[in-house]
């Protein structure tokens, strides 16, 4: 039967922490009698297995680092009390592509982007809506407010051109040899719209609108050239619209379709 031992599991603990790996100390009373403590309590036992295997693993390091000298006695305590003091180091997780704020940055100006061009067209200006107010002022004879009267279309493009108003490049066949009776400019949406009207030999009276630039929302711009003009009903007037290049024409005459075609 064994002796009940003289150190307290603490106390052994102590001893054989300072016990070389290797068991060159195994011998002395002192540890021999903390071993015999270790052998009997089932918790000390898994405390010391632990124990050796970790400074197993520090002396195993330290050849490493020191492959030609013996290890300095010392080294062991300072690498065991850094291993086992150091702070846990904190882990770059990566962020998410979506959680990063340039990311969003980017992906917000591509959401915009791609927006503005699929919205662009739709800002422009509608040529119907166009249509509709020159149809209004026909109506209610506004047109007829000239601002400069002359029978001479060649006066009336010098008025306009001096008043920074299109004026009428080519005339329509049939007008070329119509008298003139005046001119006028407006505004429509930040454009300037020129405007000269005619006297037929009835008496009637064609107004030819002419506007420049107008960057029509694609799927309502007349069409190119005269030669494809196309034609609208508003009331008692006709209207024929076409563009030639960036210049829309509208010609406005009083009567059906027949009477105004015979004008181009």
């Amino acid at each position: 039967m064994s002796r009940p031992s003289s150190l307290t599991p603490e106390e052994a603990r102590r001893l054989l922490r300072a016990a070389r790996a290797n068991g060159a100390d195994d011998a002395d009373p002192a540890f021999a009698e903390a071993l015999a403590l270790a052998r009997r309590d089932p918790e000390l036992a898994r405390w010391l297995a632990e124990e050796r295997r970790v400074d197993l693993h520090v002396t195993g390091r330290l050849a490493e680092t020191f492959p030609t000298a013996a290890p300095d006695p010392d080294a062991k305590a300072a690498l065991l009390a850094r291993m086992r003091s150091a702070e846990p180091r904190p882990v770059a997780i990566p962020v998410p592509l979506l959680r990063r704020p340039r990311a969003y940055a980017l992906l917000a100006l591509a959401a915009v982007a791609i927006a503005a061009a699929a919205l662009l067209p739709l800002l422009r200006p509608s040529y119907a809506s166009y249509e509709g107010e020159l149809a209004e002022q026909i109506a209610c004879g506004e047109v007829t407010q000239l601002a400069h009267e002359s029978p001479d279309v060649a006066t009336l493009e010098h008025w306009l051109a001096a008043n920074h108003a299109p004026s009428p490049i080519v005339l329509p066949g049939s007008l070329q040899a119509v008298p003139s009776l005046g001119c006028r400019t407006f505004n429509w949406k930040g454009r300037q719209v020129g405007q000269v009207c005619f006297t037929l030999e009835n008496g009637k009276i064609v107004h030819l609108f002419v506007i420049r630039d107008a960057g029509w929302r694609p799927a309502t711009a007349p069409p190119q050239g005269q030669g494809h003009s196309q034609f609208n009903r508003h009331g008692d007037w006709t209207l024929a619209s076409w563009r030639d290049g960036a210049t829309t024409y509208v010609l406005a005459g009083e009567g059906d379709l027949e009477t105004v075609k015979k004008l181009l």
